[in-house]
């Protein structure tokens, strides 16, 4: 074990997962909350929640599980080596507070919505709503709240249309538009609002629809930034040695990336090409450094 040769891997460590010293997670999170992404999330909030995905996948993959797939077998823990493959992602996410559960969950939300549980017979929970507000835009001076409007339920987690909007008929020369939009089946808040801007820009407003879906989207880019630097705060750990840390950071990306596919059918589109480049110019070094003995 070269003591040299980790010094200068660690030192090439620009430590980006520490959020508060990362000049570019700064400027995007900056960005994103002076054009219009409203949320309650404080850096620490997100610094906690790296911390802690990063230290749960030290737990879940310790080095004799890499030691196991090389042939490598410990037989004090003979009986445990297969314990960690049955600690999911749903254990830990269930650890999580809600506020941290809700950056990696990234459901459609809006400045104000109302939350509705869904009963069943039996009076079990079985589905949460959250109604908005599509309007028609406001043409003459006056309150816009009593203009015509029709309340939009959506499912938080897939932001697929309800079928059950609410609608009452008040709407006089305006009802065949929400007549149309009540008609609309398999569509999610993304397809409903293309669809109205397309056919109705000029007399529906869409910014209450048009603030869940910029917060959507904010939320979704920095859940996966905040995902690469979990990536980076395994592969540096001090806890381990360069080349665990690379296989657990890459372990990290494939369990979390099959996770969200498998479970909300959705693609993160992390990528560990920069781990590669990391672990292999660190490869390199050491090959170079040996050469130099001889």
């Amino acid at each position: 074990m070269d003591k040299d040769e980790f010094k200068r891997f660690y030192k090439s460590d620009e430590i980006k997962y520490k959020l508060g010293y990362n000049p570019k997670f700064i400027e995007i999170f900056s960005f994103m909350k002076n054009n219009g992404y409203c949320t309650n999330y404080e850096i620490d909030d997100l610094q906690r929640l790296v911390d802690f995905l990063a230290n749960w996948f030290e737990i879940k993959y310790p080095n004799r599980f890499f030691d196991k797939e090389n042939g490598v077998i410990d037989k004090r823990f003979i009986n445990n080596q297969d314990n960690v493959l049955k600690l999911t992602i749903d254990d830990l996410l269930y650890q999580l507070p809600n506020n941290l559960l809700s950056i990696l969950d990234c459901n459609y939300k809006g400045n104000s919505y109302n939350r509705i549980l869904v009963v069943d017979d039996n009076g079990n929970v079985v589905d949460t709503k959250i109604s908005s507000m599509v309007r028609i835009k406001q043409k003459v001076e006056g309150n816009i709240s009593m203009l015509p409007s029709i309340n939009i339920s959506f499912n938080p987690q897939t932001g697929m249309i309800y079928e059950d909007f609410g609608y009452e008929e008040y709407f006089n020369d305006k009802e065949t538009i929400f007549s149309e939009i009540l008609e609309l089946e398999d569509i999610n808040l993304s397809q409903l609002y293309t669809y109205l801007t397309n056919k109705y820009a000029d007399e529906l407003d869409l910014s209450d629809l048009e603030n869940i879906l910029l917060i959507n989207k904010y939320d979704k880019k920095l859940r996966k930034y905040l995902l690469y630097l979990v990536s980076l705060k395994i592969l540096y750990s001090r806890n381990t040695t360069p080349e665990y840390g690379y296989l657990r950071a890459k372990k990290f990306v494939e369990d979390i990336t099959l996770y969200y596919l498998a479970n909300k059918n959705e693609k993160l589109y992390l990528h560990s090409d920069e781990l590669d480049e990391i672990i292999n110019n660190y490869r390199n070094s050491k090959v170079k450094s040996k050469t130099k003995h001889y």
